[in-house]
């Protein structure tokens, strides 16, 4: 709203600003610098639109006020005049209006990211169908209305009219959860496992900080009224951890024991390490905490997305990079001293943990694609793809923290790494589905049905508790 409101009081008080008048060719030039500087150095925006959305919109502003005061005649106002860029300029609002669509259209049929080729033929592409939009569409009701003299009231009747059929429209989409009757039945129930998610999140993830230091925790497992029974076991981690929840309470139930979840989603369960989220640390401050203040409680479930820890990298539908955790010893950034600080709190944390014993849950297949999204689609359009990954590429992306498992000096009577991958990949692909029900939320996280699905082997690990 306001990015708008600026060009329409730029368009409403330029003309009449005196100073402006005189000339001011500067304002062009300072302006274009600060548009290539926003894109060429400003960094990924925090919290957008934030401050940073002030800069590009300043420079775009300066350039038209200078336009205002100059003409044609500035040395911006040359260099912008030329029939590339009017052109451009010309089918600008048809392209503002198509790029997005075409963009989310390639990347939901391909799920992935464009390659450098495919961002080629969709710039040609979005060039093409802009000037038929600004040709055909854009054009022809301006040469229509624009000898037509409409009063303000007509204009608010259309205006308004416009404005109730499209409310209308999106209530619509909004009360029938986006008309899912057009997808078939299987498919539909493919697509309804992104919903299959712990039901304990909303209570149990991301409690404040200071709540478990105060000796606050979620029970799961067969919890006694009151909270008078103590609790035997604990389940630790990230949002992997929180995914998994659902087969610890499962597990806890069948023994007749109440355990814990400290879970906190976006923040590995290591001790002494900055991470992207300043609250990480001192959740995990918070977590052994309470561990130490509980001595009854003898296991702990200790699960994270640890390759991401490691490695600093995300895989799957939305790869990302430069994940990077520091310690008070190294600040560096970097995949080498990543691996390094990862090591050392891994230990450090253990060392914390004291006596305990510890089931480190690891090698949880992490997938190429959003997998309800993938096989509904798969489904409903017959598309000719693998959607499991390869146990191949499993195996590369979990080398690395094989490796660096069994370099850690970590005690082996008390720690025990529970290898998920090893049951979950067979036959050269890493199952997303067992017995008609979808395992995976995501790309990455396990379902409801999945943590059910792999509490066996979680109760092999733990047993005895």
């Amino acid at each position: 709203w306001w990015e708008l409101s600026l060009g329409a009081c730029l368009a409403l008080v330029a003309p009449h600003w005196t100073w402006l008048q005189r000339g001011c060719p500067v304002l062009a030039i300072l302006g274009l610098l600060l548009l290539a500087g926003c894109m060429l150095g400003m960094p990924a925006p925090q919290g957008y639109p934030g401050w940073q959305a002030m800069l590009p919109c300043l420079g775009t502003a300066l350039v038209l006020a200078a336009g205002v005061s100059t003409g044609n005649t500035g040395v911006a106002q040359r260099w912008l005049a030329n029939g590339v860029l009017q052109h451009i300029g010309r089918i600008s609002y048809s392209m503002y209006l198509w790029h997005w669509p075409l963009l989310v259209l390639a990347r939901y049929t391909l799920f992935r990211e464009l390659t450098p080729a495919e961002l080629c033929v969709y710039g040609l592409a979005l060039w093409g169908i802009s000037w038929f939009s600004w040709r055909w569409i854009e054009c022809p009701p301006r040469g229509m209305l624009g000898g037509l003299r409409w009063s303000t009231p007509r204009v608010a009747s259309l205006v308004g009219a416009s404005a109730i059929v499209a409310a209308a429209w999106a209530v619509g989409l909004q009360l029938t959860q986006g008309l899912p009757q057009r997808w078939n039945a299987i498919a539909q129930s493919l697509a309804s496992a992104a919903l299959d998610v712990n039901p304990l999140r909303a209570r149990c993830d991301r409690l404040d900080p200071q709540q478990v230091a105060g000796g606050q925790a979620c029970r799961i497992g067969q919890v006694a009224r009151g909270g008078a029974t103590p609790p035997t076991y604990a389940l630790w981690g990230d949002s992997f951890g929180d995914a998994l929840a659902p087969g610890l309470d499962q597990l806890g139930k069948d023994w007749g024991k109440e355990g814990v979840a400290l879970t906190y989603s976006g923040c590995f369960p290591l001790l002494g390490v900055k991470q992207q989220e300043p609250r990480c640390e001192a959740f995990a401050k918070a977590a052994v905490a309470y561990f130490q203040a509980h001595p009854e409680i003898k296991h702990i479930v200790w699960v994270s997305r640890w390759t991401t820890a490691l490695t600093g990298t995300r895989f799957g539908q939305f790869h990302q990079d430069d994940i990077f955790i520091t310690d008070a010893q190294s600040q560096e950034r970097s995949a080498a001293e990543n691996k390094r600080v990862f090591l050392r709190a891994l230990e450090r944390t253990v060392a914390a943990l004291g006596d305990r014993r510890i089931t480190l849950v690891a090698h949880i297949p992490e997938q190429r694609y959003d997998v309800p999204r993938a096989l509904a689609m798969k489904q409903q359009f017959d598309l000719r793809m693998s959607v499991p990954v390869s146990m191949a590429v499993h195996q590369r992306r979990q080398q690395a923290l094989r490796d660096a498992l069994a370099g850690a000096k970590l005690p082996s009577d008390r720690v025990r790494v529970l290898d998920l991958g090893q049951h979950l990949c067979d036959q050269g692909q890493c199952l997303v589905q067992s017995d008609g029900g979808v395992l995976y939320a995501d790309d990455n996280h396990l379902s409801r049905t999945g943590a059910l699905a792999v509490r066996r082997w979680l109760k092999e690990a733990i047993d005895g508790v």
